[in-house]
């Protein structure tokens, strides 16, 4: 990144991308020439942040370290209702900064912000996967672990918290017609959520969705291919994530799938079945 980039950037752009920048650092490995750039990378960020006034305090200076998590899980416990706001979006937006805000305290004092792991087995969902997310670029592979048994609250830790995020066990038990039927519940309650402009659940279903493709994908052969019959579904919604499924698999079916969620101008299903197709490289307002 250059300093004209990093010129650019707000101080909560620029300390994340630190963070992020030191995890990387952190798995570099032997790699010297790896090592070298992103200790250059890292000197220059940190040089940048330097330069920056203080942030305004924001209260949390006064917590102490094991109150931080509690306050952080107290403003996710919020998130649902913000749903309800007269301009959703940007109560959302709000609480992501507050939250972040907490992250960030966590990080001045400790080096890190591993005190919202405890969080992971939270009696609240909310909180569990507002955790989740605020500690992937800390812990990836265990904060994604969670994430996609983000609905199970007998959910432990794997052993090796490092190891690539394996399926959810009590997916792994479900055979292959339930994990479609479950796919297609997780659709319609995603349809469902987005009727009801409950935004905040919408996109918790996401990790369970991303779960069930997972198990699917891991069975012999890859079973995606079972969602093939999703796309024909009378739900807008299951249509898409289905033809987003099995894209890699079936590009033709998932195409066809996309052009005419495109051609029905029903949003916001419409506007992602655009982005898909552009990704393929089809320019789907030529007809």
């Amino acid at each position: 990144m250059t300093h004209v980039q990093l010129a650019n950037m707000t101080l909560k752009m620029l300390e994340q991308h630190l963070a992020d920048l030191r995890h990387v650092r952190d798995q570099a490995g032997t790699d010297a020439a790896a090592q070298r750039d992103l200790d250059r990378q890292i000197a220059a960020t940190e040089m940048e942040i330097a330069t920056r006034p203080p942030p305004p305090p924001t209260g949390l200076e006064a917590l102490s370290v094991p109150q931080i998590p509690d306050h952080f899980a107290a403003l996710a416990q919020t998130e649902d209702d913000l749903d309800d706001d007269i301009e959703p979006v940007e109560a959302l937006d709000a609480l992501y900064w507050k939250l972040d805000d907490a992250r960030r305290e966590l990080e001045r004092r400790e080096g890190h912000p591993g005190a919202l792991i405890a969080l992971y087995t939270h009696p609240d969902i909310r909180v569990r996967a507002r955790a989740a997310d605020f500690t992937l670029s800390f812990a990836p592979e265990l904060a994604k672990s969670r994430l996609l048994a983000i609905d199970d609250d007998d959910w432990v830790p794997p052993r090796d918290v490092d190891a690539p995020a394996q399926v959810p066990p009590k997916l792994a038990r479900m055979t292959t017609a339930a994990l479609v039927e479950r796919f297609l519940d997780i659709a319609l309650q995603q349809s469902h959520a987005l009727d009801r402009s409950e935004i905040s659940k919408f996109n918790r279903l996401f990790g369970q969705l991303a779960a069930v493709e997972l198990a699917l994908k891991s069975r012999d052969g890859d079973q995606r291919l079972t969602l093939l019959p999703l796309l024909a579904h009378g739900n807008v919604e299951v249509r898409l994530r289905a033809a987003y499924a099995v894209r890699d698999l079936a590009p033709r079916e998932a195409i066809a799938a996309f052009r005419a969620i495109s051609d029905r101008n029903q949003y916001p299903q419409a506007a992602n079945a655009r982005g898909a197709l552009e990704r393929f490289g089809i320019k789907w307002w030529e007809k």
